[in-house]
């Protein structure tokens, strides 16, 4: 009646000895794909640069019906998004889907000092893409530049449409 503790030591040390095994079988049949690597490779669209070494920034986008619109004023056209973050060099974000209005022919892009940062200048280098425009505005004592690019952008093969930088 005694068998003593062979047989379970043998069980445990045999699961010790597999487990490994399984794992990496398991693990080799799930993909070949290396995680945390992307390839934007996108074929439409545009992108936006920003550059800040001074701390937090957002970046404002604005549809607008004309160019005269996005012009009138800093906050003139309809909001459509805002992207915010830290100090980063060459972060770069992509405009791949047109906004779903259709009476928007522009998109104005400024980029200001996040909340709680200093006060500083966003300066604006347009990309090559015949529509481009910048502009300065003057808004609650500050200047704040701003890209305009038309939507036929969003259907062009992929481009930089310009870079803000601090």
């Amino acid at each position: 009646m005694r068998k003593g503790f062979g047989v379970l030591f043998f069980i445990i040390a045999v699961f010790f000895i597999a487990a490994p095994f399984a794992f990496y079988i398991a693990r080799t049949k799930t993909g070949s794909q290396v995680k945390g690597v992307a390839d934007a490779g996108y074929s439409q669209g545009f992108s936006v640069v920003v550059n800040s070494s001074q701390g937090t920034w957002d970046l404002y986008q604005y549809g607008c019906a004309d160019l005269d619109e996005c012009k009138k004023a800093l906050f003139s056209g309809k909001k459509l998004s805002m992207t915010s973050g830290g100090e980063v060099s060459s972060y770069t974000l992509p405009f791949i889907k047109a906004p779903d209005a259709q009476d928007i022919e522009y998109v104005k892009f400024f980029s200001k000092p996040g909340w709680g940062s200093a006060q500083r200048t966003f300066y604006v280098s347009e990309g090559k893409f015949t529509g481009l425009e910048t502009v300065e505005f003057e808004a609650e004592g500050k200047k704040v530049n701003a890209l305009i690019v038309p939507v036929k952008a969003f259907t062009a093969s992929h481009f930089v449409a310009g870079t803000l930088s601090d």
